[in-house]
């Protein structure tokens, strides 16, 4: 495999990031649910009442319906 060239590296600074001006970070909403989390010292899974299942079992169950 080729080592890419210096030139698609300038390409990049000169043209496309300059154009790359809008930049995002957390909304109100977000900082709301971060501020909910901390409140909240219970497991998410217990207050909606759901049972939690291991990583595991999701891949299992995933596996045998692949057949």
């Amino acid at each position: 495999m080729a080592a890419p060239s210096t030139g698609h590296g300038v390409f990049l600074l000169l043209f496309i990031l300059p154009r790359c001006t809008e930049v995002h970070g957390w909304d109100s909403i977000d900082l709301e649910l971060f501020d909910l989390v901390e409140e909240i010292k219970d497991n998410f899974y217990d207050v909606l009442g759901l049972k939690q299942v291991r990583s595991i079992d999701i891949k299992d169950f995933f596996r045998a319906r692949e057949i």
